[in-house]
């Protein structure tokens, strides 16, 4: 299993690749971009709901808003797929390849919390594990139904949750031309599924996660940074 620090670890990776290779920023000085953003988040002092709001976004949009120069993700799905390869690994980033998994294993480890995220991984499941590419509501009701009786959250509306979905402002489905209510997985919604909620799954195991330890995670050079006052404890290292 990969752990939260390589996952997260993974995201800022991917971040500073993306500044490299689509807005043209040296290395170092990417670095030091997301090393700034990373001080910054620490010194907020946020519990894990304000890390968890964070993370949902891609890597490839926090390049954008630092190289404030926003790119079309899906005109360069092919580069930023192999970077979310090499920050993450093969085993995380094939995933989707992978027959064996169930549903309830799916849906599991991505814990979506919106009926946007569940329409979305949903989707995905149906597409890389039955070969449905095209779905409807009528397709996510009887899924909807056998995971609510496995103790998952119900959704408020299939309905609304792909129209949310399948929005300009989201875009992690698009509607199928000419076939009313009918949509398929975009590749903003694959890299939803497959990579932030993996993520976002991940920072949530075990104990409650300050943001001050993540920040500690973080910083791979052990460089000093501001921090905000400790809401509990440290930890005693030995």
């Amino acid at each position: 299993m990969t752990s939260t620090k390589t996952l997260i670890l993974g995201f800022w990776d991917a971040v500073v690749e993306c500044l490299v290779q689509f807005h043209g920023i040296d290395h170092g000085q990417a670095y030091l971009l997301t090393l700034d953003l990373r001080r910054r988040l620490a010194v907020r002092g946020a519990r894990l709901e304000e890390v968890d709001l964070f993370y949902h976004e891609e890597p490839f949009k926090i390049a954008c808003t630092l190289a404030n120069h926003e790119l079309d993700i899906d005109k360069h799905w092919g580069q930023y797929e192999a970077i979310l390869d090499r920050a993450y690994g093969p085993a995380t980033a094939s995933e989707k390849h992978t027959a064996q998994t169930t549903l309830l294993e799916f849906y599991a480890t991505r814990a979506p919390s919106t009926d946007v995220e569940r329409v979305t991984v949903l989707t995905a499941y149906l597409r890389d594990h039955l070969g449905q590419n095209e779905i409807t509501a009528e397709l996510l009701y009887p899924l909807i139904l056998k995971l609510t009786v496995h103790g998952q959250q119900p959704m408020k509306s299939i309905t609304h949750g792909l129209w949310n979905a399948a929005s300009k402002s989201r875009s992690y489905l698009e509607r199928v031309e000419g076939k009313r209510g009918t949509y398929r997985l975009t590749n903003a919604g694959a890299a939803l599924v497959y990579v932030t909620l993996r993520v976002m799954h991940k920072a949530r195991e075990g104990k409650p996660i300050w943001l001050e330890q993540i920040y500690a995670i973080l910083e791979q050079n052990n460089e000093p940074a501001v921090a905000p006052e400790p809401q509990e404890p440290a930890e005693s290292s030995t």
